[in-house]
């Protein structure tokens, strides 16, 4: 099995609709030996009923109670049998040709990861996600969001890949773990690329690899949820994978990354959920001690290889994409 395609998904029928199609038409465009798995998070909504009428060939899994995106996608990433796996939100749409152009080549033994190019579900002149970005502020940025296409075509390596529609090898997986299950969503596929960074492995951009999102479909756009999670699990990634040496060193600049959305928050209504964020994650110290154990583990890269991987101008990046995902 060449590629397995693992979607979880949680009341998205509507969205499946339009997604699974997408998917089966680019696996069957590139000839390629897959499987598709949807991961059904108890939504309760008939949705497992409709796919066993509706769509009879795919693996089905039904989780028995609702635990979140991560937990959802362990579920269907540890059935996959495919050597690469890829990850799509159930309110993604794939070109034909998606398939064909990710994997539809050899890929190098290092690379552990592909991102691909994901542009603004109704906007296909404006990014969503040309692969994510890890800034020495301890930020992720969703690199070029909200910026024309064709703005990333030259652009052959980024940080980590998108979760939204991104693929991994299976042998990686193997060796990093998976998503951290307590981190729920958001944070949590940039989480994983940190470890498979730390590990050796490195992340390809495939800007032939096009899809389109809608984003913020189950957690909802700038909820209290998403932003509590995204600015405590920001946290935890930081504290919990950055090597000793980086963080003496970038603390500051990741100080002042937390202070400028805090204070973006006050005129969006987002300061309070994200100071709850912050104030959880001081709460799981445990939870930082025990990554920080596993990331030194996993470790192959010198701190001289992982500081030339993050990003170091990180202000404008970080205050467009916030507009860009208002708007």
């Amino acid at each position: 099995m060449h590629l397995s395609v693992v979607i979880p998904t949680y009341r998205g029928m509507r969205h499946l609709e339009s997604c699974l199609p997408s998917v089966a038409a680019s696996a069957e465009a590139a000839g390629l030996a897959h499987e598709v798995i949807v991961v059904d998070d108890a939504s309760g909504d008939g949705t497992a009923d409709w796919l066993r009428e509706r769509w009879p060939a795919i693996r089905l899994i039904e989780q028995p109670a609702n635990g979140g995106f991560a937990k959802a996608a362990n579920a269907g990433m540890r059935a996959a049998a495919g050597e690469w796996i890829a990850l799509v939100n159930n309110d993604v749409v794939l070109d034909a040709g998606w398939v064909g152009a990710a994997v539809g080549r050899a890929v190098p033994p290092d690379v552990g990861s592909i991102a691909t190019r994901i542009l603004q579900q109704g906007r296909d002149d404006i990014l969503y996600s040309a692969g994510d970005e890890y800034a020495t502020a301890g930020v992720a940025i969703p690199w070029l969001r909200g910026r024309p296409t064709g703005d990333d075509d030259r652009r052959p390596e980024c940080f980590s890949a998108c979760g939204a529609a991104g693929l991994f090898r299976r042998e990686a997986l193997r060796r990093v773990g998976l998503l951290r299950e307590n981190l729920g969503a958001y944070y949590e596929d940039v989480d994983l690329g940190f470890r498979l960074n730390l590990a050796g492995y490195r992340c390809r951009y495939v800007p032939g690899a096009v899809s389109r999102h809608a984003g913020g479909a189950t957690y909802g756009k700038n909820s209290w949820r998403m932003l509590y999670n995204s600015t405590r699990n920001r946290e935890l990634v930081f504290w919990g994978n950055m090597p000793a040496r980086l963080l003496a060193r970038y603390g500051p600049a990741h100080a002042a990354a937390g202070a400028v959305q805090l204070a973006m928050g006050i005129f969006t209504a987002e300061a309070l959920p994200r100071a709850a964020g912050m104030a959880a994650a001081v709460g799981r110290a445990g939870q930082v001690l025990r990554m920080r154990r596993e990331a030194r583990a996993l470790r192959e890269i010198s701190t001289r290889e992982l500081r030339r991987r993050l990003c170091t101008k990180w202000l404008r990046p970080l205050l467009r994409s916030h507009v860009a995902w208002l708007t």
